[in-house]
């Protein structure tokens, strides 16, 4: 507890800026503060993203922090002189509109997030090859992670809205406190709270006078857990991206429920995180454009610039710019995809059955596959497979258009609209999802369908939230179901396991399974980053495994650089392989390693097997000391390996 009462002025800070546009209702009662919370947030994301196009990003962060002091100065002194001219009564009433439930609530869910999440370490392997790395190189270097003048970020084309707002946490962490370096936990903590500011909306237009909407808004909250379905609620941006895609097209009914222009601006900001979140994106973007255009073609007038641009060129825009920029940045810093190119030459000879290759076998897998039990919905122990889970999400969704056609006078075609759009999104997600097995991943993880669950979770997550935020907000125009929505939450939370999920998380079982992982692993870094200087470079040797020991290091041992080598190839476990079957290992000789040791300092061996011996003990000052977890520092002048004590 004491740790959690020292950091959680931090939080407190996170809570205040992601609040400071809803203190603007203090100057027009119509800026409800549910409804500026997730202005707030993306506007920030996307301030930060304008300026790390140009190597900017710590002014960026500056210019935040004046925006937001700025706000809360401005709102002080005009309550001092409200309150001089009007009396304390005008105080407490302009108080009043500040201090909401939602505001409450989102403060209560701060401090829970601070105590389920303090002191926790990133544990998962994605979390080291891309989600936290990414974040710890722009802590310590003020970047974007396409920068070509580092290599500590692999993935460099992957876009970073959700790394944004990380490292606008972690600036915080270390302007509180400069000796902290950088603050694993903190990740985690960002990741919710952005995730939790596009509830916001759908909970500001609850009855709280009615016990129904606290208890609603509780099991709204809890389902963030389904954005973190492993044990170890990691950085994985696929839940994220399903739930903001699902957010923002609910915003679009609730927009037409509720017609205000913050709704109209708040749907544009999505649309540009979301094309900022992940490739991926792009088509969900999409859709959320084109049913914000939609529900504004029948009033569209053609000879009004204004109505033009607000319901035409504005959405289009959204999703322009911020990709464009993205790609301008990638060129310029000549990052270049991982993955393969998709042949599409090919694809039309597996279609037509002309191409027997591994390509048609995961074709027939990927189809295998959907009429399979998908692990997300169980009901009595019983999970359904993804083509029925899908008809059933899109069943709710049709039902959800024909209500709202039914309340929004003048848009039921529109809604309908919406629907259709919906389904052609199912389809072209699974397709493009096939193709990424065939073409873009390696012909081992294609026939296994690697981190299928993981990928199609971006589509159920975002048929899930839609369906609940839509409902959420009819529950205040047909007064009768709030008792409905409440126990269809509770239902799902049920049947999703989040109620389960929830419990592990505020007990903080999360943080002891990720920690227990890194135990292992912790002495040793400590004792690598204790005996070689930031600017050193190491070779890491973990033989005869997949790599996970590596990418921890790597993140672990930053802004040391760990192989500085092209990671194509399993740098870390290295040799003559024993057989075929030896996929793993990368085949060099000692001669190889040694001319490739010469662009490096040290030589960290963290695990070895009899084929690093045999290989490579003649390059090590004393062959007979090599042994597991010693470092070593490469003498230049004799070729050899030095142990260091």
């Amino acid at each position: 507890m004491e740790e959690f009462f020292r950091v959680l002025p931090i939080s407190i800070i996170v809570y205040l800026l992601m609040s400071s546009g809803g203190v603007l209702r203090l100057f027009a009662d119509q800026l409800r503060y549910e409804m500026m919370v997730p202005v707030t947030s993306t506007s920030v994301v996307l301030t930060l993203f304008l300026f790390g196009t140009v190597n900017q990003l710590k002014i960026g962060v500056s210019i935040v922090a004046i925006l937001c002091i700025s706000i809360y100065l401005i709102a002080f002194i005009n309550l001092v002189k409200g309150m001089i001219r009007n009396g304390i009564d005008d105080l407490k009433e302009r108080l009043q509109l500040l201090f909401s439930p939602c505001a409450g609530l989102l403060f209560v869910f701060m401090i829970v997030m601070t105590y389920a999440n303090v002191g926790k370490q990133a544990a998962e392997w994605d979390d080291f090859s891309h989600w936290a790395t990414v974040v710890k190189h722009m802590t310590f270097y003020n970047t974007l992670g396409y920068d070509q003048n580092y290599s500590y970020v692999y993935f460099k084309t992957y876009p970073p809205a959700m790394a944004l707002f990380q490292y606008l946490v972690q600036r915080i962490v270390l302007w509180w406190n400069p000796e902290v370096g950088f603050s694993e936990w903190h990740l985690f903590f960002a990741y919710q709270m952005f995730a939790a500011s596009f509830l916001m909306p759908f909970l500001g237009i609850l009855n709280f006078k009615r016990p129904y909407a606290w208890i609603c808004s509780a099991f709204l909250f809890a389902l963030i857990n389904i954005v973190h379905p492993s044990p170890l609620s990691s950085l994985l941006i696929d839940p994220f991206l399903g739930m903001v895609s699902g957010a923002g097209l609910a915003m679009v009914f609730l927009g037409e429920l509720k017609p205000h222009p913050v709704y109209r601006v708040s749907i544009l900001l999505t649309i540009s995180i979301i094309v900022l979140t992940k490739d991926a994106g792009m088509l969900f973007a999409i859709l959320i454009m084109l049913s914000f255009i939609a529900m504004g073609w029948q009033t569209l007038d053609m000879k009004s610039i204004k109505s033009v641009c607000g319901s035409l060129i504005l959405p289009v825009l959204a999703v322009a710019l911020p990709k464009g920029l993205w790609a301008i940045g990638l060129w310029m810093n000549d990052a270049q995809e991982v993955f393969s190119k998709i042949d599409f030459l090919s694809l039309i000879k597996v279609i037509l059955g002309q191409e027997e290759s591994y390509r048609k076998e995961i074709a027939l897998s990927f189809i295998r596959k959907s009429v399979q039990p998908y692990t997300f919905v169980t009901f009595f122990g019983r999970s359904l497979p993804v083509l029925l889970l899908f008809a059933v999400l899109l069943g709710m969704a049709y039902f959800m258009c024909v209500m709202y056609g039914r309340s929004v006078l003048g848009k039921k075609k529109a809604f309908y609209t919406i629907f259709f759009e919906m389904c052609v999104c199912v389809l072209s997600f699974s397709f493009g999802l096939l193709l990424v097995y065939m073409y873009k991943l390696t012909p081992e993880e294609g026939r296994v369908l690697h981190s299928y669950e993981r990928y199609m979770s971006i589509l159920v997550y975002q048929l899930v939230f839609f369906d609940m935020l839509a409902a959420v907000a009819l529950t205040e125009r047909f007064g009768a179901w709030g008792a409905a929505m409440t126990a269809l939450l509770v239902g799902f939370s049920i049947c999703t396991g989040t109620a389960g999920a929830t419990l592990r998380y505020c007990t903080r079982v999360p943080v002891w399974y990720a920690n227990e992982l890194r135990k292992q692993y912790t002495s040793f870094f400590e004792y690598v980053e204790e005996k070689t200087s930031e600017d050193s470079v190491i070779y890491f040797v973990s033989q005869g495994n997949d790599g996970y020991e590596f990418w921890c290091a790597r993140f672990c041992l930053m802004p040391r650089t760990v192989n500085p080598f092209s990671l194509k190839e399993h740098t870390w476990t290295i040799g003559i392989p024993k057989d075929a079957n030896d996929r793993l290992t990368m085949r060099l000789t000692a001669d190889e390693w040694r001319e490739m040791l010469q662009k490096c300092d040290y030589v960290a061996l963290f695990r070895l097997n009899d084929l690093f011996y045999e290989n490579f003990s003649g390059l090590f000052e004393d062959p007979g000391a090599i042994a597991e977890q010693s470092l070593y520092r490469v003498d230049q002048n004799t070729q050899q390996l030095v142990l260091l004590n």
